[in-house]
């Protein structure tokens, strides 16, 4: 069973933030950050649990968004924007003093009166340096959070490579709660818009050499009519991988790219056929997300 989240009726929200100096306002004071909001939404797959298959949670719209711009550990400045349930347009002022870089932290929120606020999405960047005078515009993505004991996120990122090109590389992410002893799942590359993987194959993976996780495994799979690379993830010392609140890159996959593909082809790389066992062993469902590889 799949569930598509549709998050504020489209990919993205716009969104302005005014940053200030705490000295008087003249003309070359104020700084302005104006923020580009995507959210990545997932398709959920149900996992185990000790009565069964878990069903799924109802999806509930977003409607608060919080905005926070950190230093180091100290938040310098927070806001909240109300948005009604489908819109994807909104905006919300803070004052900032320009200078060091920021880390900012987007969270949206399903907050209703009848129900428990329910934190749905959540994007991070880090490095951002605030120019007083100047206009910077500034991409957050924000991807479905995690729910101990329940869901972990997994995301395909995206990539690029020229027609007859190899070793073209698509990053693999998660967000989990849980503590996690090891997991598997199938990968897909299909033609944008129809079921053809015709001119993209991957053809091996690079591990993220700091994860705890040290084996890692695959093998190309057929029998369910286009070919699938399933992948396998774990470590056979019985280390584990903590919770990472935040997207973890795990491993990379290689592509090739046939020749005679054309430029400007669309593909949609996707992850399926999920295994996710925490510490105790239990299963988890997923919630995943998919990336993209553009033929240059």
């Amino acid at each position: 069973m799949k569930i598509t989240h549709h998050i504020l009726g489209a990919a993205a929200a716009a969104l302005t933030l005014s940053a200030c100096t705490a000295l008087p306002p003249t003309a070359s004071a104020p700084a302005t950050l104006a923020l580009q909001l995507e959210f990545r939404r997932g398709t959920l797959h149900p996992g185990e649990s000790a009565g069964g298959w878990m069903k799924p949670p109802a999806v509930q719209p977003i409607n608060r968004i919080e905005i926070y711009v950190l230093f180091a550990a100290d938040t310098l400045a927070h806001a909240t924007a109300r948005v009604a349930p489908g819109d994807s347009i909104f905006s919300a002022v803070l004052e900032v003093t320009p200078g060091e870089e920021r880390r900012l932290v987007v969270e949206a929120w399903s907050d209703q009166a009848e129900v428990e606020s329910l934190l749905e999405y959540r994007g991070v960047q880090a490095g951002v340096r605030i120019t007083a005078g100047v206009e910077q515009q500034v991409t957050v993505t924000l991807y479905p959070v995690p729910v101990a004991g329940r869901r972990v996120v997994m995301i395909a990122g995206r990539g690029a490579g020229a027609a007859g090109s190899s070793r073209n590389q698509v990053p693999i992410y998660l967000i989990s709660a849980d503590t996690l002893r090891g997991l598997q799942l199938d990968l897909h590359a299909h033609i944008r818009g129809n079921s053809e993987s015709f001119g993209l194959q991957p053809r091996g993976l690079v591990k993220d050499g700091t994860l705890p996780l040290q084996n890692l495994d695959s093998n190309l799979i057929t029998s369910a009519g286009s070919p699938a690379l399933r992948v396998v993830l774990f470590d056979d010392s019985g280390r584990s991988l903590p919770p990472l609140l935040e997207p973890r890159h795990l491993f990379d996959v290689d592509f090739q790219v046939e020749a005679g593909v054309p430029p400007g082809t669309r593909y949609r790389v996707w992850l399926s056929d999920f295994v996710v066992r925490d510490s105790n062993n239990r299963g988890l469902e997923v919630l995943s997300v998919e990336g993209e590889f553009l033929v240059r």
